[in-house]
């Protein structure tokens, strides 16, 4: 058996030709949102959380897959990552009704009903004929012992419900 020396070029190319080829098939931001988008659907979290992480891990993740990525963090328990990803997501769009939300959710969680009622205050504030919210701020008030404000935005929930 003979062992043939390569010119170093040759083996340059041969290692540049390799990498080319691992970094082509990396998955596209596309594959990777439908990717998590059926895992979600599927109700496989792990997998979606691993599609959203690698996303946001080469800066492609929007304020919405952001906000996937924070409920499906709860979902699993994870509720500090959670709770960052809707922090990032509320500072780059303070108005997202799916974050703020989410923020209530969170907090709601960990049994934090202060900010349970402030994050779903100001939802209730930028979207006030949405009846779900009146009802998720009537459990954080009721949750702070605000019996009479809890009363007021149950009533509103049933009155925008009708």
């Amino acid at each position: 058996m003979t062992i043939r020396r390569y010119p170093i070029w040759c083996m340059a190319l041969a290692a540049l030709l390799a990498y080319g080829l691992t970094v082509a098939a990396e998955p596209t931001r596309a594959e990777l949102q439908t990717r998590a988008a059926r895992a979600m659907a599927a109700g496989n979290i792990g997998t979606a959380v691993q599609s959203l992480e690698e996303l946001r891990f080469t800066n492609q993740i929007s304020v919405p897959l952001r906000v996937s990525l924070a409920r499906a963090y709860l979902r699993l328990g994870r509720r500090d990552e959670a709770l960052t990803e809707v922090q990032i997501a509320l500072r780059s769009d303070p108005a997202n009704r799916n974050a703020l939300k989410t923020r209530g959710e969170i907090a709601v969680s960990s049994g934090d009903w202060s900010a349970a009622r402030d994050a779903f205050a100001d939802l209730a504030q930028r979207d006030p004929t949405n009846a779900g919210v009146h009802l998720l701020l009537g459990q954080a008030l009721q949750g702070l012992g605000e019996q009479t404000a809890a009363e007021a935005a149950f009533n509103r929930y049933v009155e925008l419900s009708r």
